[in-house]
Parts: structure tokens; C-alpha cells; sequence
């Protein structure tokens, strides 16, 4: 392993310069909170990886996370995805474009330990978020268009339906009270 993260450092920071004009220029990362993006190509290069040197590791133990996902805009319909876990200081590489011989190895579904610079780029993109929880499987639980809230919308109906009901009733109330009574 420790050949192949050798190997792995190497070929990047060889390779990368030429690797900038047509790689990734949009980062969008996500946390259980929400979306951010990046869209400054100096600050996207830095967290697609670009000329880093990059230790392989082990999987580190479930912990917070964020996801990354990078495109690019320059026709090349290349799109990267990432894994950010800061407490492990580590980041996995879901799907990645190495046809130009950027990274020189095979890394996809590989756990990296990226330097001290790349990590802290990735915390202050991240820094306006919330994580996703801890997930064995590295899973993003966020709701999409089929996730309906029903808990949420049930209660927001019968409160709604309470409070019509008493306004209602109090209505009723007042209007019987000014009344003349039967005779």
C-alpha cells in the first residue's frame, strides 16, 4: 500500500499542472443542512485534488461527513464525487475522471489522507453546514421530491383544523350571547 500511495503522490503533482485547464471548475458540497457552492477555480482545484500529495489509507470508522461533487463546464461532461470526513481527515473518492493520468493510479473507492492545505480548503467550504450523521454504509440520508414529511404536514393540519375550530366556536359563542333568547 505504501508503494502505491508513493506511486499515487507522485503522479500527482507531476501531472496536475497540465490537468487544470479541463478539469473540474464547480464544487458543490453537501452536509444534512444544505448545499454550498464553489465555484473559484483556484479554490475547486484544491478540493478536486489538484497537484496534492496523497497518502491511501484505511477506512477510517464511521464518523460525520459531507459529499463532494465537482463538474466541469468546459464540454468535457466530466463529473467527480467525493466523501469529506474532517474528524478522520480523510476524504474517499466515489467517481473521478483519470483518463488524462492526473491522479497515475486507479483511485476510485479509495480512502485518501489528503495534506494539512487541501483539508483546511475542504473545512471552510464546509464551514457554513451541518454533516451528514455518521453512516456505516458512508450514506447521505437527505430528503428528495418522495420524501413527504407526512409527520410534519399531519400536524400542521390538525393544528390548523383545532384552530379554526376554536375561533369558530368562540364566534358562535359571542353571536349566541348577543342573541335574544327564544321565547
Amino acid at each position: 500500500m505504501k508503494a502505491r500511495a508513493g506511486l499515487l503522490a507522485v503522479a500527482i503533482l507531476v501531472t496536475a499542472p497540465s490537468a487544470l485547464a479541463k478539469g473540474p471548475d464547480t464544487a458543490r458540497i453537501c452536509g444534512a443542512s444544505g448545499c454550498v457552492t464553489v465555484d473559484d477555480v483556484e479554490r475547486v482545484n484544491v478540493l478536486a485534488l489538484w497537484g496534492s500529495a496523497l497518502s491511501a489509507r484505511r477506512e477510517p470508522p464511521p464518523a460525520p461527513f459531507y459529499t463532494v461533487d465537482l463538474t466541469s463546464s468546459f464540454g468535457t461532461k466530466q463529473e467527480w464525487s467525493f466523501l469529506y470526513a474532517p474528524s478522520a481527515r480523510a476524504v474517499k473518492v466515489i467517481r473521478a475522471d483519470f483518463s488524462g493520468g492526473v491522479y497515475g493510479v486507479q483511485t476510485t473507492n479509495d480512502w485518501l489522507t489528503p495534506p494539512p492545505s487541501v483539508l483546511a480548503a475542504y473545512q471552510r467550504a464546509s464551514a457554513p453546514l451541518k454533516p451528514f450523521p455518521a453512516d456505516a454504509e458512508w450514506v447521505a440520508s437527505t430528503p428528495d421530491d418522495r420524501d413527504v414529511p407526512w409527520g410534519l404536514i399531519a400536524t400542521l393540519v390538525v393544528g390548523a383544523a383545532a384552530g379554526a375550530a376554536l375561533f369558530f366556536s368562540r364566534r358562535l359563542i359571542t353571536r349566541r350571547g348577543t342573541r335574544p333568547a327564544p321565547g
